[in-house]
């Protein structure tokens, strides 16, 4: 299986613009909107600051997000090295909806080095098959893959506890 398979089982390849470097993939119904980032950054060595900057201009660029659908997409980044700002790829992740794009996961993959850093929201999404797929991908691969879950800020512990109480059941927000 490949990168390009794995994101095809829940979207569909879009017209990236003019940088080769950028695949850009999505899924858009009346009331759901996702997308895929696929990024092979140029040989330079990128922050992970500037990395996260990039790819928040790309979503703006390739995606239209609509107040009252919403918008969620994942990011896979295959860079030539390792970002020493790595540990910074947590602060991305959004843990509640975000008017600009949920940013629900990452994906950092270093081919030279054979090594992934993922991390992903605590809440369980479309997307994330895909997340799993492809940090599945590159373990058979054998790559060296670390990935990590985002927890709930306060609010959101908060909130998953009144719904507990209050026997509020929604499929996506189990507390």
């Amino acid at each position: 299986m490949s990168v390009g398979e794995i994101l095809q089982s829940k979207l569909r390849p879009r017209e990236s613009g003019s940088d080769p470097a950028w695949r850009v993939w999505e899924h858009k119904t009346f009331n759901i909107h996702r997308g895929v980032l696929h990024w092979r950054p140029a040989a330079e060595s990128p922050t992970f600051d500037r990395i996260s900057r990039s790819i928040r201009e790309q979503v703006a660029a390739s995606y239209r997000i609509s107040w009252w659908r919403g918008f969620a997409f994942g990011a896979l980044v295959e860079a030539p090295v390792v970002p020493e700002d790595v540990d910074a790829i947590e602060s991305v992740i959004d843990v509640r909806v975000n008017a600009k794009g949920t940013w629900q996961w990452t994906i950092l993959a270093c081919p030279p080095a054979r090594t992934v850093v993922g991390v992903h929201t605590w809440i369980e999404g479309y997307l994330s098959p895909v997340y799993r797929g492809l940090t599945d991908l590159y373990r058979e691969q054998g790559y060296e893959v670390g990935t990590v879950r985002k927890e709930k800020d306060g609010l959101m512990k908060f909130l998953t506890t009144v719904a507990a109480w209050k026997r509020i059941r929604f499929e996506e927000f189990k507390p």
